[in-house]
């Protein structure tokens, strides 16, 4: 690896800590005449497919936070009303209506 790359790499894992991974790659055009014009690509693959699992993971447990929220969210919303329609139901039944609760 060229030391150019080398630093400029640094730099940019220092400035972007998110991920623990940093996988360099080159996808140039072969008529622009470098030794690789894919340099990194097999790399880029694998580093891929090992992170999948623990992206798949981690997408799995937000989805489920946010399914959560939003159940708590619709319940709240929706229990007022199951309230209200079943305290007038029950009102209903135990207050009797000549003709009418046959």
């Amino acid at each position: 690896m060229p030391p150019e790359l080398r630093i400029c790499l640094a730099e940019q894992r220092q400035r972007f800590m998110v991920c623990s991974i940093i996988c360099a790659n080159g996808l140039t055009q072969p008529i622009e005449g470098f030794e690789d014009p894919n340099y990194g690509g097999q790399r880029v693959r694998e580093v891929v497919l090992e992170a999948l699992p623990a992206g798949y993971r981690q997408t799995l447990i937000t989805l489920d936070e946010a399914t959560r929220e939003l159940q708590d969210f619709y319940a709240r919303l929706a229990l007022p009303h199951i309230l209200g329609y079943s305290s007038l139901a029950a009102s209903a039944g135990a207050i009797p209506i000549p003709w009418v609760d046959c």
